[in-house]
């Protein structure tokens, strides 16, 4: 069997050991995450949409289904150095859903992932990012450095100034939802949450 065909088995078998494994809104919600990732995430190679995929999979549980999970905006980091990147995940029951660290738009700068739903590694990547609310001192450290260095203090102020409005974002709705409607029209809302109906 070639590698490819061998992942895709991997792949099937832990989707549906996974499902097999959850009920009521835990099914919900892996089901939901799993349509997202290879109906929407997938065919459209959709790329650094960590903030929109979460949101919209947090609204889309709580509107159609009832289900209360929290959209986390935290950090990843890949473990080859202290620099921690800006990321959302979604969680629930405590358990965590990352849909976008694997479809990466240059795997040479930024190397894929884990897909992972409900604290399944359902799509292996590269690398293993771990994942963190806040930054350790070490990570903050980098930041200042980079902070003043005129040859990266504009990207790194800006990387701050975004993270910070994601947070805000994420701890309230009505910001949520103006963010979420203000994406464009092929992968907002409607879009996104059509191939989950």
């Amino acid at each position: 069997m070639g590698e490819a065909k061998s992942r895709t088995k991997q792949y099937e078998q832990t989707k549906q050991s996974l499902l097999a494994s959850c009920d009521g809104d835990a099914k919900v919600v892996a089901g939901s995450a799993i349509k997202l990732f290879e109906r929407f995430i997938l065919p459209k190679h959709y790329t650094r949409g960590c903030y929109l995929v979460t949101m919209v999979l947090h609204r889309f549980l709580a509107e159609e289904h009832g289900i209360a999970t929290i959209p986390v905006v935290g950090y990843v980091n890949d473990g080859t150095d202290d620099i921690m990147i800006s990321h959302a995940w979604l969680e629930f029951d405590a358990m965590k859903t990352d849909l976008t660290l694997n479809v990466v738009e240059h795997p040479d700068v930024i190397r894929p992932g884990d897909v992972v739903v409900l604290d399944t590694v359902l799509r292996p990547g590269v690398l293993h990012y771990s994942y963190h609310r806040e930054r350790p001192a070490e990570a903050i450290a980098v930041v200042n450095r980079m902070l003043s260095d005129p040859a990266s203090a504009n990207i790194a102020r800006h990387k701050e100034i975004e993270h910070e409005a994601m947070l805000v974002r994420s701890r309230d709705a009505s910001l949520m939802d103006a963010y979420i409607a203000g994406a464009p029209l092929d992968c907002g809302y409607a879009a996104m949450t059509a191939v989950l109906r």
